[in-house]
């Protein structure tokens, strides 16, 4: 019987360590769409959709940003998040949530959906106009494989 020498069955470890951090990596990953820019009540607001694929799922995000950077009182951002497989079906979302104190900006993310296959975030945000709320929708983002 051959004896592996210790370098030998390090280099081997080593190697598979490697293998396996590439696959991993490959397996997750993240797609933002561009920013959509709108007008609420006077004020600039800029929203994004986020699709994220890791080991456990993938996951949509919206975000709301006020444009510039400007304190908003709590109650004035909402956001929804949606996923949707490459069919264009809804398969994961949330409800609106509205930010809880004063900030600058909000985001919302789904659960894990954990079923294999290619997809994509549409998220929708709301804006309050001082009377009302607004929604605005996102655009698309770029698909992601789980």
């Amino acid at each position: 019987m051959r004896r592996i020498s210790r370098k030998a069955a390090a280099t081997f470890a080593l190697s598979v360590v490697m293998i396996f951090t590439i696959v991993v990596s490959a397996l997750a990953g993240t797609a933002l769409s561009n920013y959509s820019y709108f007008t609420c009540g006077s004020y600039g607001y800029k929203n994004q959709a986020e699709v994220m694929t890791t080991t456990y799922g993938a996951y949509a995000s919206t975000y709301i940003h006020s444009d510039p950077s400007v304190t908003r009182p709590a109650g004035w951002y909402g956001a929804k998040a949606r996923l949707y497989n490459d069919s264009g079906v809804l398969v994961k979302w949330t409800d609106f949530f509205y930010s809880s104190s004063a900030a600058t900006g909000f985001a919302k993310m789904t659960g894990a959906y954990t079923v294999k296959g290619n997809y994509y975030s549409y998220g929708i945000s709301q804006s309050w106009t001082g009377s009302a709320y607004h929604g605005h929708a996102t655009w698309t983002s770029p698909s992601q494989t789980y």
